[in-house]
Order: C-alpha cells, then sequence, then structure tokens
C-alpha cells in the first residue's frame, strides 16, 4: 500500500510558485528527495512508500519557493494522511 499527498496552492500566489522544494514531517525530518519510504515527486506530491497504520501518526507540510523573489516560505498547516 502507498500514500500520496499534494499540497493545496491557493490561486492568488499559484502563478509565483515555482516549485514545491521538499516536504516536512511533525518530527522535523525533511524531505526533498528520494529515501527508501519517501519520495518527493517531479511535480512536488509527496509519495509514501509501504504505507502502515504508524505512518497516519505523523502529519507532514510542504516548502515552495517563490519564482520572483526566490523567497522560501512553509505552509502553515500540516496535512495528515489516513490509512485504512
Amino acid at each position: 500500500m502507498a500514500a500520496l499527498s499534494t499540497a493545496q496552492i491557493p490561486n492568488y500566489v499559484s502563478d509565483y510558485v515555482k516549485e514545491i522544494t521538499s516536504w516536512e514531517r511533525m518530527d522535523g525530518f525533511l524531505i526533498s528527495s528520494q529515501h527508501r519510504k519517501y519520495g518527493l515527486l517531479d511535480n512536488g506530491d509527496l509519495y509514501i512508500k509501504d504505507t502502515t497504520e504508524h505512518d497516519g501518526t505523523y502529519n507532514f507540510r510542504c516548502h515552495v519557493e517563490n519564482s520572483v523573489t526566490k523567497e522560501k516560505r512553509t505552509s502553515r498547516n500540516y496535512a495528515r494522511i489516513i490509512v485504512t
């Protein structure tokens, strides 16, 4: 079983967001490339391989970069996956 999380970028900033540069797990673990369990897909989605009930205890948030100013931001809200 696998899980996929997509960042919801508001329309008013979507023209300026160059890309999702990484995802952060609530314990500070940073996901910026392929890892044996986690991956950052080309479109910025977070891929979680071999999900278990334990994965549902983590929250994730994304990091983005403004294509004009190069300013980096971290989302305020965390996403949570639900493992069924």
